[in-house]
C-alpha cells in the first residue's frame, strides 16, 4: 500500500515519521473539514486559491467578505458556510498533492466526472449536499489517480 509522507499531517496527527496510508490521509481532511472553524477554512482556500476564487465558490459576489470571513469578524450564512466547507476538503486534496497553482486550475477546468462543469461553478450552483460531495469526490478520484513522482510536489511514496 502506498504511503504518503505529510509533514504537515504529522504535526497534526502526531506522526512521528510523517507516513501516512491514503485512508487516513482522507479521514483526516474530511475530518478537519467538519472541525475546522470557519474563519480558519475562509483563510485557507484564500491563501492557496485567491480570494476571489473563495467568493465565487462560497456563492458570495464581494471579495472582502472573504477577508472578514478569514479574519473571524464575520461568520458566512449556511450556505456559503457548506459550499466553503467542500471546498476546503476539496483544496486540501489538491493543494497537498499537486500544490496551489495547480488547484486553482482545478478548480476551473472542466471536469468529466462533473457533467463537464468546473468545480468551482458546481460548488458556487449547488444548492444541496450532493451537489458538493460531488466535487469533493472528484478531487479524491484526481489526486487518487496522481501517478507516483508527479505533480509538481506530490509527496505520494511507493512503500520501502
Amino acid at each position: 500500500m502506498a504511503l504518503i509522507d505529510k509533514p504537515i499531517l504529522r504535526h497534526l496527527v502526531r506522526i512521528p515519521s510523517g507516513k501516512v496510508e491514503p485512508s487516513a490521509w482522507r479521514q483526516i481532511i474530511e475530518r478537519q473539514s467538519v472541525t475546522t472553524g470557519i474563519a480558519e477554512v475562509a483563510a485557507y482556500i484564500q491563501e492557496n486559491l485567491g480570494q476571489r476564487v473563495t467568493a465565487y465558490l462560497s456563492g458570495i459576489n464581494d471579495a472582502k467578505l472573504v477577508g472578514q470571513w478569514a479574519s473571524g469578524k464575520v461568520k458566512p450564512r449556511s450556505l456559503p458556510d457548506h459550499r466553503l466547507r467542500s471546498g476546503y476538503q476539496a483544496a486540501r486534496y489538491l493543494v497537498e498533492g499537486y500544490g496551489p497553482k495547480t488547484a486553482r486550475a482545478w478548480f476551473f477546468g472542466t471536469n468529466s466526472l462533473l457533467d463537464s462543469q468546473a468545480p468551482a461553478y458546481v460548488l458556487r450552483q449547488g444548492e444541496s449536499p450532493e451537489d458538493w460531495d460531488d466535487v469533493v469526490s472528484a478531487a479524491k478520484a484526481f489526486v487518487e489517480d496522481l501517478p507516483l513522482g508527479e505533480g509538481g510536489g506530490s509527496q505520494f511514496r511507493r512503500p520501502s
